[in-house]
């Protein structure tokens, strides 16, 4: 499957497979951990979108730990992936440079934080 996917990514480069294995800005730990650790389940588009602050990044995490079954994150990779994302993918970084409520995941059934 592993090789199929690579296949597909060299083979045509504008595939969504391909755009998957774009860096995200940045380095350092933060960016490492993000990169291995967000896209084992998901898109890293998914974290490039939704523009939020470091406190909705952290209510995010919850939530996929709560509902979605992701591992805890260790403290210290934990405050280092929050840093990482208010720096890089914070509410100034939104895309479309509005920031708001995040945008649905999945199939669009399921927002990211559903509204009160």
């Amino acid at each position: 499957m592993v090789a199929v996917a690579c296949a597909v990514a060299v083979l045509f480069p504008g595939s969504a497979i391909a755009q998957q294995r774009e860096t995200l800005p940045g380095d350092g730990e933060g960016k490492w951990i993000v990169e291995s650790w967000c896209s084992a389940c998901h898109s890293l588009n998914m974290v490039v979108q939704q523009g939020m602050s470091r406190r909705r990044w952290d209510e995010t995490l919850v939530w996929m730990v709560e509902k979605q079954g992701m591992p805890e994150l260790p403290d210290d990779a934990r405050e280092t992936v929050l840093d990482y994302l208010a720096e890089h993918f914070g509410q100034e970084h939104r895309p479309g440079g509005r920031a708001g409520s995040p945008m649905s995941i999945g199939t669009g059934v399921q927002p990211l934080f559903p509204t009160q």
